[in-house]
Formats: C-alpha cells, structure tokens, sequence
C-alpha cells in the first residue's frame, strides 16, 4: 500500500479515527509500556517542540507512536524524540531523505525547501485563521494532492498532516500598527516565502533554527519572531520576550514524513497501520488545538505576556502580489489555491 493512493474520501474516515485517537490518548496511562524485546521493527521520530502533550507536534508523535504499537502488539516500537534532539526541522529532513532518520514532525516551510508545492500551505492569510475551514480542506483531496506531490518530487513519505495554531508575531516591543514593523528583526524559518511576507511588510527576516531561536532572542541576534500560543508557552519565551501580536498569518501545516528507506521495509499490513496511525494524529493535533489555544492564551497573559490587536487588511494589503507569485511555480499549488478559493465560496 502506497500513501499516494489515498482515499479521497478521506475525511469521514479522519472524523471517525479521531474518536478512536481520543480514547487512546485519554486512556494512554492503561496501556503498558512495550517491552522492547518484542519489537521486530524500531523507528526515531524527531520533532523540534518540547514534549508538551499539549502540543500538536508532541500530541501527534504520541498518537503516531500509541496506535502503531497497539496495532502491531509491539512488533514495531517508535521512540520520539521531541525538542530538537535529532536536529532542526531542515537536518532531520535532509536526515529522513537520505535514510539516516526514519520518522519526523517537519514544518511545512522547512519541508517546502525540497519542493515548492509546500508553499502553497504557508501564503499569508491562506485560511482567514479558521482552524475548521483549513481542517476540511488539508482532510479532503485537495490537501491528499499536495502530499501526493511532495512525495513525487522528494521521494520522501508523506503520512500526514499536522494541525496546529496559527501564527501570530511575538515582539520585545509592542507592534500594533504596520509602521511599528519597520526595522524590527524577526526570526524566520529559512523559506523563501515566509521572508518576503515579513520584507513586505517592513520588518528584517533572520534564519534562525528553531532549537536556537530562545537564545537567539536572549542575546538579541533577533527582536521578534512568529509563533502561536501553545508553542511559545512549551517554549517559556515569554521569559525573554513579552508583547503578543495576534495576526494569524500563516498555517504552517506540519507533516509527518518517513524514509522510503524504512517504510519499503514493511508489509503492506504494517503500512496500513502506519497510514491509519497517521490519519489519527492528523485529528488529535486539531482536537487539541481547538481545546487548547484560550486556555494557552491565558497561561501566557497570566505569565505577563501583552496582547495587541492590529489591523490584518493593512498587513494582508502588501502581500497580497505573493499569492499571483506562487501561483505560477507549479500547476500543483494553482490547482490548490483553486480548490481552497471553491471551498470558501460553497
């Protein structure tokens, strides 16, 4: 069984893993820990957030490596490894391509460095910040098609998504306006389009990995970087940084991707359980996310974080040529901006 041929009708089958995700997780103290003597297959999975179950990276990882092992009776064991351990999104990346790590959380706009059809997830304001409308589009066959593509282009299995907030910008000084922008150097994932969005609206884009960004913030190699609310909590940067822009520009739609390496030594039968694993987590990461965000919200006013509105017409207006842009790289994300321009009209 191949990932790229998916189910296009995907999404009843995500909604009813889902249920089952959530009793797993929920009952995860009750099953016992695999004796690894019984595996007959071991996968790492890497990830770059600290191990918040909170968290959708780390909540996915677990849901990946909960039902995978329940599946096989043990026959294949996953051990994560969540804050950075294996390296940054793009070495653990470059890692997984070559065979030498089997499983990984990857952002997309780290992803999309190996192929541009990624891009399509990270375009500013792509989903309004509606977590529900980007959930039906990634779990139905537009978003099927995207990971179809990413695996043709780089070889690399695409299991799934991962949902989590989104983006805001995160300032040592307040940002409430586009003129407070100018001057300010933010952290940027080292993707192309991501730093033409904060070119466009006048701030100074710095590739910093993410492993590095808190003492890259302490030190001052940058003042600012984009994040949302749990991520910024697990990472305690509101210890280094304090002001809170809600803007949700971008959807950074990880993706749980494994070595063709390891996923050409499994059965058809253990793929399955790898592909269902991945639908489940896909659903997990958007159940928490939805449960989590107020009450991460408040942990981080309760820690003495600020929060500032801003005008998101102004922001979106010097962007808005990147969507015509990315359009023409590939047929494959004009088709998915289509497709995303007919599921917000219907």
């Amino acid at each position: 069984m191949k990932p790229n041929q998916r189910n296009l009708t995907r999404k009843a089958t995500v909604l009813a893993i889902g249920v089952a995700a959530g009793a797993i997780t929920a009952a995860a103290p009750a099953f016992a820990e695999c004796d690894p003597g019984a595996a007959e297959k071991t996968f790492k999975l890497g990830h770059v957030i600290p191990a918040d179950p909170n968290h959708s990276y780390h909540a996915a990882a677990m849901t990946m490596k909960e039902e995978v092992e329940a599946a096989s009776a043990c026959s294949i064991q996953i051990t994560i490894y969540p804050a950075g351990q294996l390296g940054g999104d793009r070495a653990m990346l470059e890692s997984i391509t070559i065979g030498t790590q089997d499983m990984g959380v990857i952002s997309g706009p780290v992803a999309s460095a190996f192929t541009p059809v990624l891009d399509a997830l990270s375009l500013p304001w792509l989903f309004d910040g509606d977590l529900d409308f980007q959930y039906d589009v990634l779990s139905g066959p537009a978003g099927a098609a995207l990971l179809d593509a990413f695996q043709d282009d780089t070889g690399v299995v695409a299991l799934g998504y991962v949902f989590q907030p989104f983006r805001n910008f995160v300032t040592k000084n307040p940002v409430e306006s586009l003129e407070d922008f100018k001057g300010v150097k933010i952290r940027s994932m080292e993707n192309p389009l991501h730093m033409e969005t904060f070119k466009d609206i006048g701030a100074s884009p710095t590739p910093v990995p993410y492993p590095e960004l808190y003492g890259a913030l302490e030190t001052g190699v940058v003042d600012a970087f984009d994040g949302d609310v749990i991520g910024v909590y697990a990472g305690k940067y509101y210890e280094v940084i304090d002001n809170f822009t809600l803007s949700n520009h971008f959807t950074t739609s990880p993706v749980i991707l494994m070595s063709q390496m390891a996923w050409r030594g499994l059965s058809d039968e253990q793929q399955g359980w790898l592909e269902t694993a991945a639908d489940a987590a896909a659903t997990r990461s958007y159940e928490l996310t939805k449960e989590f965000v107020p009450v991460y919200t408040q942990k981080l006013q309760d820690a003495g974080v600020t929060f500032h509105e801003i005008d998101i017409a102004a922001l979106r207006g010097t962007t808005s040529s990147l969507y015509d842009e990315y359009r023409g790289k590939s047929p494959e994300i004009a088709s998915f901006l289509d497709s995303v321009a007919a599921a917000r009209s219907n």
